[in-house]
C-alpha cells in the first residue's frame, strides 16, 4: 500500500471513531506532511504548494490535527526554521 493510501485509510478509520470527522482538506494536507516519513519540518508556503490548500485553510486544519491529537508539534520554528510535526495516526502498510 502507498503511503498516501495509508494516510487517506488513516484519516477515514479516524473519522469513524471520532465526532467531528477531521475535514477533508486534513487528508491532502497530511499527505503532503507526512509524504515520506512521520516527521515534517516543511515550510507552509511548501505545504500549501505540495496540498493544494489555502494558508487559512491549512492554518485552520492544523490546528484541529493538533487539538484531535493526529499530529503532535515536536518543535516550534524559529525565524527561517519551519515547525516540525509528528505523525500520530497509525498507518498500515504493506512496504
Amino acid at each position: 500500500m502507498s503511503r498516501r493510501n495509508a494516510i487517506t485509510a488513516a484519516v477515514e478509520v479516524h473519522n469513524r471513531a471520532h465526532k467531528p470527522p477531521l475535514p477533508r482538506s486534513a487528508g491532502p494536507l497530511l499527505t503532503a506532511m507526512f509524504a515520506s516519513d512521520d516527521t515534517c519540518q516543511q515550510s507552509l508556503d511548501a505545504l500549501l504548494e505540495a496540498s493544494g490548500v489555502s494558508r487559512p485553510t491549512a492554518q485552520s486544519v492544523l490546528r484541529i490535527l493538533l487539538a484531535a491529537g493526529v499530529i503532535a508539534k515536536e518543535e516550534k520554528g524559529h525565524g527561517q526554521h519551519a515547525n516540525r510535526y509528528r505523525l500520530h495516526l497509525s498507518l498500515a502498510t504493506d512496504a
